[in-house]
């Protein structure tokens, strides 16, 4: 089983249990109107790695049993993918249990597919894998645990030309590259330090101090699947505040005043920093977060449902079920 990155989420597990069965259990019916169709994209569930376009399925990659995708990412000239495959535990050479998860790339169907990162060490997880500008290197998370046993969250590029796999940056736990290919929204968190978690902007090769976006003393935590808008001048991202409160709408026989610090809304923030704001309030378990192409909605999936959210408005709507450890990639119709 994967550890969490965040520590937080074990101290907060029993409230989590009693707001999930009265948040994502007790969604009012304003929710489901008005919310139109599904748009095309790559979805993440138990049936694998799935394309929907007009709302037809094909299946792209297939899971054995015991078998998760943990990340997928189109390169940018649209020939292959890139999927990050979690095979489930089994015996090592030596008798004991290896497990870990592992980096494939694939032709854009899904044939053909070749392990590019195999997890340096035991216990080693990959998440959100980007592909940089001229298609022949990737950037991705890196989850595991040193010599020593510490946690050792970092981010890495691969090159596909070299075969050169290097260590770029050190305490990221997620991460979004922006359309421009060279600026990076991360999520930092390191368990030995005063400053816990950030949500940092950082140019990729540059040697100056990362722009801080959401300090550790806002109160925003379990901060994940940040992306870009289109044009790159907004960061959608999954979080969970410590102050606001849960709408009575949302977690009905609630008080207003209750809170859900460890199930995750929408937020949004522009790149400079500024505008930060709860653009809707979804109380999920770690969803995964895109934009719609012409950037006027921002979708998200999660165990409870699957949520169309207009970014003008805040208007919630629920145009899918949800899936548990699902995670979408809306397609742009070429």
């Amino acid at each position: 089983m994967a550890f969490g990155p965040r520590p937080l989420i074990l101290s907060l597990l029993a409230a989590c249990i009693v707001l999930d069965l009265a948040c994502s259990g007790g969604r009012d019916g304003s929710t489901q109107a008005g919310g139109g169709g599904a748009p095309d994209r790559l979805q993440i569930g138990s049936k694998g790695l799935v394309e929907e376009i007009g709302g037809k399925q094909r299946v792209l990659v297939s899971l054995g049993e015991g078998a998760y995708v943990n990340g997928v990412a189109i390169s940018p000239d649209k020939k292959r993918l890139a999927f990050v495959l979690q095979q489930p535990a089994k015996t090592d050479a030596k008798g004991g249990i290896d497990f870990g998860a592992d980096l494939f790339v694939s032709n854009r169907d899904g044939s053909d597919r070749s392990e590019i990162v195999h997890h340096a060490t035991n216990g080693e997880f990959i998440f959100a894998p980007a592909w940089l500008p001229d298609s022949q290197g990737l950037l991705y998370v890196v989850r595991g645990r040193d010599q020593l046993g510490l946690p050792d969250f970092r981010l890495e590029s691969y090159d596909l030309r070299t075969k050169e796999r290097t260590r770029l940056m050190e305490h990221a736990v997620d991460a979004g590259l922006a359309p421009d290919g060279k600026t990076l929204a991360y999520v930092y968190y390191d368990p030995d330090s005063a400053d816990g978690e950030k949500f940092l902007l950082s140019e990729l090769g540059s040697k100056a101090a990362p722009k801080v976006l959401v300090p550790s003393d806002s109160g925003i935590v379990l901060i994940q699947s940040p992306v870009f808008s289109p044009d790159g001048s907004r960061i959608a991202f999954a979080a969970s505040s410590l102050f606001a409160s849960a709408s009575p709408s949302r977690a009905p026989g609630l008080f207003a005043s209750t809170t859900h610090p460890t199930l995750q809304d929408v937020w949004l923030i522009n790149r400079d920093g500024s505008g930060l704001k709860r653009l809707a309030e979804i109380v999920e378990s770690q969803p995964s977060v895109d934009w719609s192409p012409d950037g006027e909605y921002v979708y998200a999936l999660g165990n409870g449902g699957f949520w169309k959210v207009a970014v003008a408005t805040g208007r919630v709507d629920q145009i899918g079920p949800g899936e548990p450890g699902g995670l979408i990639k809306v397609l742009k119709r070429e």
